[in-house]
């Protein structure tokens, strides 16, 4: 069996813009840590780095990733490019509202695989192939949220039903099919 290619380091340049003055702001990255059978840490291994606001911090790519967590920190890639951070999220609590640009997914789904299949269970899909790129998907099920808001619980009961396949869209008065599933210029934009 032949050996995989071993990867050469990625490196990204992270500054902490709330560094003052000529003293550095020290941040830990934990590389390594070990945990015994009851949960309890045993070990550790971390990298310390020296971040300025003016200066890069060269550091790998999976270093820098972490520092995506807080805004006060810019990361940029290999291109020169600030890579956004990642908005704050806390499983604990509920969600009570999404954009109009969010879905609630596992992580690990969000794939042209996974999109697809949740865009093919709505009503209106037929017009979308798999052929549709990852954003035509993730805009699809943008349109289908955005169509929901303004609902009654009841005429949201009954999109649900519509989209898990227990109730047909054509037990519906034309109208009330129209309310819960409207035409979208956007299906016909993804249908092209």
């Amino acid at each position: 069996m032949a050996k995989p290619e071993s990867k050469e380091a990625v490196f990204y340049h992270v500054y902490d813009q709330n560094q003052r003055g000529k003293e550095p702001r020290k941040h830990d990255v934990i590389i390594k840590l070990e945990k015994a059978v009851d949960g309890t840490v045993t070990n550790v291994d971390y990298v310390t780095y020296d971040l300025y606001s003016d200066k890069p911090c060269k550091m790998q790519m999976e270093h820098a990733l972490k520092f995506l967590c807080d805004p006060a920190f810019k990361v940029v890639n290999t291109d020169g490019n600030r890579v956004e951070p990642v908005a704050k999220f806390d499983p604990s609590k509920p969600i009570t509202k999404l954009a109009d640009d969010e879905i609630v997914c596992k992580n690990v789904e969000l794939s042209h695989e996974s999109l697809l299949r949740r865009v093919k269970v709505l009503p209106g899909s037929e017009a979308v192939s798999a052929n549709s790129t990852i954003e035509e998907l993730a805009a699809f099920l943008t349109a289908w949220n955005r169509s929901k808001r303004g609902l009654s619980d009841g005429e949201r009961a009954l999109a649900e039903k519509i989209a898990s396949g227990d109730l047909t869209s054509d037990a519906l008065s034309p109208e009330m099919a129209e309310r819960l599933m409207p035409k979208s210029p956007l299906l016909d934009r993804v249908a092209a």
